[in-house]
């Protein structure tokens, strides 16, 4: 199980007592990213390491129902905020706001801008870019394109990125416009100014980021980096460093990431539960152009890109299934990442910084429109992905690992159901567990499990590295697959398990990984000695325990024919196999009996057995009769016939040697050798002097052996 570390806890002081449960206690411990990333931080932050953390506050501003957020403006300390099929509204900062342009059957697409006292927007499909002046809405300007993506507002002009065709457009402020870039692609998604390069711009359908020529003399365009996905969603510039940040999605349907009433509807086509993107990265163009990438995502795609402070804010969107998110990566820190916040609806689609160091998200595909930080919440709540035990369990104790100080607090608590995904059938939560060294949780049995941690501080917040649950799953019986056995006259010695030595290792990944704390073990193959010798036979099998519990073996045999008592052969076996001497049984049709048991892992109430047979078998320590041995000459020809019997056996190879010559196969009168009892037969022509003694040997097959010579008459 990848979602978790399942590991026993051989002496936890804490655990029920081991005749409670039906296996050994197990620990179920969630830390490290893996473990944690997939969870819902519902108001919770963590950190690339997994550790949990206090959340941003979080201020819902203004709902706009199925009316998606599309674009958001920060001017002073009021908000511009558009939203599909909505009015362009200003929002102050009591809250107060004012319609600046109507809504009209025209969409507000994801562009807006501010010069001055001058608010810039645009709609679509007819890419028209409208300018509000002194709480007046105008027409500005109408490029030659079906859309308007981006627009950044400079002191001499408003530079536009269009849609059908894919072009940057430049447009001063008599209204006389140039094409800046003219690229091969339908859209240019996103446009930026860069201190040192000028203006950057992304591709919307080759994912192409574009340098333009510095002159304007030239529409052609630089191509500065190829990602090799469809397209740029946002674009960011380090204000610190002059590093570029590019956002890039490749989607699974072709507008699914955006919004309603847009190009395409929100996953309408996508099956259930999935993800509307095969691939997003944010990467980074450093100013000598070496490219790094700093995130990336097979479920989420990276919409929206701001920074806030020294750290890049990534905002992505995921599935019907999925909750938006908002990630924090600091270059200052080796590019590590954090999750900052998420909101309840899936996409986030527009995110801006005041000045009071809060960002602002905008959400579809139901509109919201919600402040995060700058300060945390008082108190966060973190809810583990359901984890599989792969069978109904019983849980014992919670407990955590924390850093918690003086005023801060934290607490887990846990629930359990039988279904994969949370619904009503499964339990309400356990009472909380607020001492880090475990208390006693009241949930019933189940499968699943989620633990739900809850942080609160008044000062600086508790840092979260993990949480634990002591459980016992139900004891499934061993399984006995097989019971076979071996050639005739191999037997085996179980060797002792070598001690642990000093030995030469090769240091990678994986064998560091092996010796860390809470890994799987490495398991020695057991090891055998084989031999033959006469008389000796082996049974083996094969058998399994699905708890992974260590078995032990007994195993036992019995004539077949008639039914006969059970000879125990050997007792607490721990190898799959036994071997005896079987000169000390009659010849006869056997069955073998093997009993495993789990019981090294259990109590003795709760072990369980399995008991499997063997397909009959022949033990045969008699060597065939061979009752008569003739050889006659006649006419040049040589007859040889031999009757020749066995009591137990099939009979197997016969041969015979001509005058101590070598030996030649000799078949039955009827062709083949199939019973307990044939008649050979042999004739051969003699070419040169004549035969004198011919020898027979035969074997039954239990390898038995008889001979017999006799001279030619």
């Amino acid at each position: 199980m990848n979602v978790f570390l399942l590991r026993r806890a051989a002496f936890l002081a804490f655990c029920l007592p081991l005749s409670v449960w039906a296996e050994p206690t197990y620990e179920l411990r969630l830390s490290g990213a893996k473990d944690v990333f997939p969870g819902d931080p519902v108001s919770a932050s963590f950190d690339t390491r997994g550790q949990i953390l206090m959340g941003p506050k979080r201020v819902e501003l203004e709902r706009y129902g199925d009316k998606a957020v599309l674009a958001i403006l920060v001017d002073g300390a009021d908000l511009v905020v558009a939203n599909a099929g909505g009015p362009l509204v200003r929002i102050d900062a009591s809250g107060k706001r004012r319609e600046l342009a109507p809504a009209d059957d025209k969409l507000i697409t994801t562009a807006l801008a501010r010069r001055d006292a001058e608010i810039f927007f645009a709609t679509g499909p007819d890419g028209a870019v409208s300018r509000v002046t002194r709480g007046e809405s105008k027409p500005y300007f109408a490029p030659k394109a079906r859309y308007v993506w981006s627009m950044l507002a400079e002191d001499k002009a408003l530079v536009i990125a269009t849609g059908e065709p894919g072009q940057v457009v430049s447009v001063d402020q008599s209204g006389k416009s140039k094409v800046l870039l003219d690229t091969k692609e339908t859209h240019v998604r996103a446009v930026a100014r860069h201190p040192k390069r000028g203006l950057i711009a992304g591709g919307g359908q080759k994912g192409i980021v574009y340098q333009l020529d510095p002159t304007g003399t030239s529409s052609k365009g630089f191509a500065l980096y190829d990602s090799g996905l469809d397209e740029v969603t946002d674009l960011a510039v380090d204000p610190k460093t002059g590093d570029l940040f590019v956002a890039l999605v490749s989607e699974t349907k072709v507008g699914s990431m955006l919004p309603d009433r847009s190009i395409g509807a929100v996953g309408s086509e996508l099956e259930e539960g999935a993800a509307p993107i095969k691939g997003s990265e944010v990467v980074r163009i450093d100013v000598g152009g070496r490219v790094e990438v700093v995130w990336s995502s097979r479920r989420e795609g990276a919409l929206a890109l701001a920074f806030d402070g020294a750290r890049l804010l990534i905002a992505t969107g995921g599935g019907k299934d999925d909750r938006g998110r908002v990630y924090a990566v600091d270059p200052a820190d080796r590019d590590r990442v954090m999750l900052f916040a998420r909101v309840e609806p899936s996409v986030v689609t527009a995110m801006a910084r005041r000045g009071d160091g809060s960002v602002v998200v905008g959400t579809a595909p139901s509109g919201r429109l919600i402040a995060l930080g700058p300060k945390p919440e008082r108190e966060s709540v973190f809810i583990s992905a359901e984890q599989d035990l792969e069978r109904p369990a019983r849980l014992g104790r919670a407990w955590f690992d924390a850093v918690v100080p003086s005023g801060a607090k934290v607490s887990v608590a846990v629930r359990t159901g039988n279904t994969a995904k949370v619904d009503e059938t499964w339990s309400t939560w356990s009472a909380e567990v607020s001492s880090s060294e475990g208390g006693a949780i009241d949930v019933p049995r189940g499968r699943f499990v989620q633990i739900r941690a809850t942080l609160s501080a008044a000062g600086q917040g508790p840092v979260l590295k993990s949480m634990s649950v002591s459980l016992g799953r139900s004891n499934i019986p061993p399984y006995v697959e097989e019971v076979f056995v071996l050639e005739r006259g191999v037997y085996m010695k179980a060797l002792p398990v070598e001690e642990e030595r000093e030995k030469t290792i090769t240091v990678n990944e994986g064998s560091v990984r092996r010796l860390r704390p809470g890994a799987t073990p490495e398991r020695q193959e057991p090891r055998a000695r084989q031999g033959t010798a006469p008389g000796m036979m082996t049974i083996s099998w094969r058998a399994s325990d699905r708890n992974g519990d260590d078995l032990r073996y007994s195993a036992a045999i019995r004539r077949a024919d008639p039914d006969g008592p059970w000879h125990e052969l050997q007792a607490d076996l721990e190898l799959p196999f036994v071997s005896f001497d079987s000169r000390g049984f009659e010849d006869g049709r056997y069955l073998a009996r093997v009993v495993a048991i789990d019981s090294p892992a259990n109590a003795p109430r709760e072990t369980a057995t399995d008991t499997a047979l063997s397909d009959p078998f022949v033990i045969d320590n008699t060597p065939p009769e061979i009752k008569r041995l003739e050889a006659k000459r006649q006419k040049g020809v040589v007859r040889i016939e031999a009757d020749v019997s066995d009591a137990t056996s099939i009979l197997g190879s016969a041969e015979v040697s001509l005058d101590g010559g070598p030996w030649v196969p000799i078949s039955a009168a009827d062709g083949l050798i199939d019973t307990t009892s044939e008649r050979l037969v042999l004739e051969l022509t003699e070419t040169g002097d004549p035969l004198r003694v011919i020898a027979l040997r035969v074997d039954d097959e239990g390898k038995n052996r008889s001979s017999a010579a006799a001279a030619v008459r």
